[in-house]
């Protein structure tokens, strides 16, 4: 079975996101997910499309990113189950 390096897989947000107009009127979210994840916790985005999922996540990024410690990546659905055969794997 051959590995792959998660780092040469997905796109790097950090680099997307500077490239990026900043996020409004999402702050207290964004300081909401940023607390959560400073604290060890899971953050989920759930809502309809066109509600502002992906801009906290852009918010949240712009944020932990420019400490530069922190790597974010984004993987399509194809990306996390390539190579895959069976459930499970």
């Amino acid at each position: 079975m051959e590995y792959i390096n998660v780092l040469d897989e997905g796109q790097d947000l950090v680099e997307a996101v500077k490239a990026l107009r900043p996020t409004f009127f999402r702050e207290r979210e964004i300081q909401a997910a940023v607390a959560a994840l400073s604290e060890n916790r899971s953050v989920l985005l759930v809502g309809p499309a066109g509600v502002g999922k992906t801009s906290v996540l852009h918010g949240v990024v712009s944020h932990l990113g420019n400490e530069g410690s922190l790597k974010f990546r984004r993987f399509t659905t194809a990306q996390i189950m390539s190579g895959t055969r069976y459930l499970g794997d």
